[in-house]
């Protein structure tokens, strides 16, 4: 039997498997039958739990049985997890993107990621028939992010949305398309149509980090000034704060048990 646990930060569901049991189906495998909201239980991703040398560690999969760099929201929900299972309120552990530490305070988790860092860079290129002015930033994963007047009428560009995705400027594997909609000088709206699930997400929080930071030098720019370190940032799903360090992000928002069952993994197959 495989114990699943799904939790969800801001619409961003994710299912959670305690990577040292022994499983006979390839990961990916497991990973797009439970991941699939007809024939499975439904979500964003999966992550596998792991401990090497005493040391959390996870192995996360998008929805198509991919494997992420980086996924924000996730290590929020991975946080939930070690309270729930683990009784931590505080851990470390390691992603393929770096380092990540994860602190919980009721339903609020805030996850701390040192290896991001604020650098959006504006880049212009031509894509079909058209030029286009557009921010690319790594935050764990890469974004394009592009300030639009309204999210929902961006939206709807579906054939340049994913001429975006799969630009070669956005790296070998693609990149996100991050939508930024400018409220204020420090308040932003924002949604993302993600690589591996390959499609708009109600929340997805390397880009909701992404938004906040052009976000804020756009609004800075505009003002002449330095660009801010705080940002609260609304997604589809819910709403959370950014807060930009010294050195890394944190990224603050609520993360709750959605249920959690066991599965006979002979029923997979």
């Amino acid at each position: 039997m495989i114990s699943v646990m799904k939790l969800v930060g801001t619409g961003n569901d994710f299912l959670f498997i305690d990577g040292r049991v022994k499983l006979e189906m390839p990961r990916p495998e497991i990973v797009r039958r439970l991941c699939d909201r007809h024939f499975g239980i439904g979500a964003d991703g999966l992550v596998f739990v792991e401990s090497r040398n005493g040391k959390l560690e996870w192995d996360f999969y998008n929805t198509d049985g991919s494997h992420a760099e980086m996924c924000g929201n996730a290590t929020r929900c991975f946080g939930r997890w070690a309270a729930l299972k683990l009784g931590l309120n505080a851990i470390d552990f390691a992603t393929i993107a770096g380092p990540v530490h994860v602190d919980v305070a009721g339903e609020e988790v805030s996850s701390y990621l040192e290896f991001v860092s604020a650098n959006p860079v504006l880049k212009r290129f031509e894509i079909l028939g058209r030029e286009v002015g557009i921010y690319w930033i790594d935050t764990g994963v890469p974004h394009f992010v592009a300030k639009v007047a309204s999210i929902p009428e961006a939206q709807k560009d579906l054939e340049m949305i994913r001429a975006l995705r799969f630009h070669p400027e956005g790296g070998p594997r693609g990149a996100n398309v991050t939508f930024l909609e400018i409220v204020g000088p420090t308040s932003f709206k924002t949604v993302t149509y993600e690589r591996g699930v390959e499609d708009f997400t109600l929340s997805c929080g390397t880009g909701v980090v992404a938004a906040a930071a052009v976000g804020l030098q756009i609004s800075a720019q505009k003002a002449g000034l330095t660009p801010g370190r705080e940002a609260d940032v609304e997604a589809p799903g819910g709403k959370l704060r950014v807060r930009f360090e010294e050195k890394g992000v944190t990224l603050i928002g609520p993360a709750v048990r959605v249920f959690e069952t066991e599965i006979d993994e002979k029923t997979l197959r």
